[in-house]
Order: structure tokens, then C-alpha cells, then sequence
């Protein structure tokens, strides 16, 4: 969250939907490069075997933590002068009052539709894997680079919704992607092979991912900028909150040998995210745009 309202002091409104897809690109990369790197480090370590042959993962993400802490601590930061209710007038506390309501309502719909999303997520994305091994019996050698491929594609994708945003606009950059993202979802389990079933993943999560930046530049949009804080923290918590819940049903499924229901149900909560955007926050576009 004040990564995304430190990026929105800075950038235009008519931009934040490229700058933001570009940051969410680079952070898809470095996962991508992350996930190859665990593959091949642990073969590196020759005279270490077992567990100790994971080390260098743990030793490099160490040092990687510490060289991001030293950049940001060199980062520059403005900061907003305080606002002092006490010295504004009748007209003007009843000015901010109407704007403050204006923003608290987008932002109520902005969670509402978020959890919808986030729960439709949950429900399948964190059991990807275990699904994968038991309907067709592949382990972490067949998944590992499947998500890593996922990763830098989605990098790449990013970078085409960051430049729909400018043209298409924030809405139509975040919903068209995410429908045929729906379309790829209820596939899946219906494929009959795991290089099918795969390359419907990494497809599906290629449209869904790459929407992030733009859905980040919508959210910090709806709110000024001494609220933009706050509005990437309720982003965040409405959607971690449902996300949690979901694989406890998903897995329950599952549990039962239900393999296809979670992911018709993550298709449907999916595909009412997309409708509840577009006629809940698309009306919001122009004022996220804006500031």
C-alpha cells in the first residue's frame, strides 16, 4: 500500500495505469527469475546434499532483502503539508465533508467487488498444484516451470494492459482481459491432458495477472492523495481477507472428489466480478483517471 501511494504522487493520473503495469511487470519477472532460480541452485551446491543443498535459495534471498532495504531507505519522499480543519471555513469543512462520502463510497463498492474477485481467486489458484498431482499424477518437476513461465509471460502482458489503459481506458483494460481469462478457468478441468490443462493455466493466469497494475492505478484513483494509503490498504485487505477463505472450501471439495466444481464456482464468482465492475465502478473511471 505505500508502495502504490508513493507511485501515485508521482505519476499523472492519464499514466498511472502504464507506470503501474510496468512496476507489477517487473515484480512478475523477478518471480519468474526467482522460480528458475530454485530450480537450478540447489544442483549447484555439489558438495552439499539433502536439505543443505537449499541453502544458497535462503542465503540469496537474504542478501536480496537487504540490498532492497538499502534502496529503499534512499528513496525521497513529499510529503503533503497537514490539513487543519480548525482553519477552514463552514463552506469549505462541508466541501471536504461531501468529497470525503464521495470517496468512502467508491471505495465500499471497490471492496465489495474485490472480495467477489478474490474469493472466486481463492478458491482454486493456492490448490493449483495439489490439483495438478491428483488428477494427473505430475509432481514438482512438471509444475515448477510451468509457474515460471507463467510469470515472465504475464511480465510481458503487463506491459500490453499498461498501454490498453491509455487508449481502451482502466475498465475496459481490467474487464476484457479477465473475460477470456473466465473462459479459460471453467477449461481446465475438463482438459484431458496435463500439457493441455497447463498451458490453459499459464493462458488463464496471463490475462487475469496482467490486470494487476491496472487494477492498482483504478484503486489509488478513487481517493486524493493523502488518502491513497489507506485506499491500497482496504485494496489489499479485501482482497487477502476472502482469498483466505477460499481454499478452505476449495480444498474441502476437492477432499469430497468434487475436482471440477471449484473451478465452475471460481469461474461464476469470477465472471460476477467482471459485471460488478464494469456497472458498479466503471462510473468512476473518469475521476480515476484524473488525479
Amino acid at each position: 500500500p505505500a508502495e502504490q501511494a508513493w507511485l501515485a504522487q508521482h505519476i499523472p493520473g492519464p499514466r498511472r495505469g502504464t507506470v503501474f503495469s510496468f512496476n507489477a511487470a517487473l515484480q512478475f519477472w523477478g518471480m519468474g527469475i526467482g522460480s528458475g532460480l530454485a530450480a537450478v541452485l540447489p544442483h549447484l551446491a555439489l558438495q552439499a546434499s539433502g536439505l543443505g543443498a537449499y541453502a544458497p535459495l535462503f542465503i540469496l534471498n537474504l542478501v536480496v532483502a537487504v540490498i532492497n532495504f538499502i534502496q529503499i531507505l534512499t528513496i525521497e519522499e513529499t510529503r503533503e503539508a497537514p490539513h487543519h480543519a480548525d482553519r477552514l471555513t463552514d463552506t469549505e469543512v462541508q466541501r471536504e465533508r461531501g468529497v470525503a462520502q464521495r470517496e468512502n463510497r467508491a471505495l465500499t463498492l471497490l471492496t465489495v467487488v474485490n472480495m467477489t474477485n478474490s474469493l472466486g481467486v481463492g478458491l482454486v489458484a493456492p490448490l493449483l498444484p495439489y490439483w495438478f498431482n491428483v488428477h494427473f499424477g505430475v509432481g514438482p518437476a512438471a509444475i515448477g516451470p510451468v509457474y515460471g513461465l507463467t510469470f515472465l509471460l504475464t511480465g510481458l502482458f503487463s506491459l500490453f494492459v499498461g498501454k490498453m489503459t491509455e487508449t481502451v481506458g482502466l475498465t475496459k483494460s481490467i474487464i476484457l482481459p479477465r473475460l477470456l481469462g473466465v473462459v479459460m478457468m471453467v477449461a481446465i478441468p475438463f482438459a484431458p491432458s496435463f500439457a493441455l490443462a497447463a498451458a490453459l493455466y499459464v493462458l488463464r493466469s496471463v490475462l487475469n495477472r496482467s490486470s494487476v497494475g491496472a487494477r492498482q492505478a483504478f484503486s489509488v484513483g478513487l481517493v486524493r492523495d493523502n488518502r491513497r494509503g489507506f485506499a491500497s490498504s482496504l485494496n489489499a485487505v479485501s482482497w487477502n481477507v476472502p482469498a483466505a477463505l477460499g481454499p478452505a472450501l476449495g480444498g474441502w471439495m476437492i477432499g469430497l472428489g468434487a475436482l471440477y466444481w471449484p473451478f465452475v464456482l471460481a469461474s461464476g464468482l469470477q465472471l460476477t466480478y467482471i459485471v460488478l465492475f464494469s456497472s458498479l465502478l466503471g462510473r468512476y473511471e473518469t475521476v480515476a483517471q484524473g488525479r
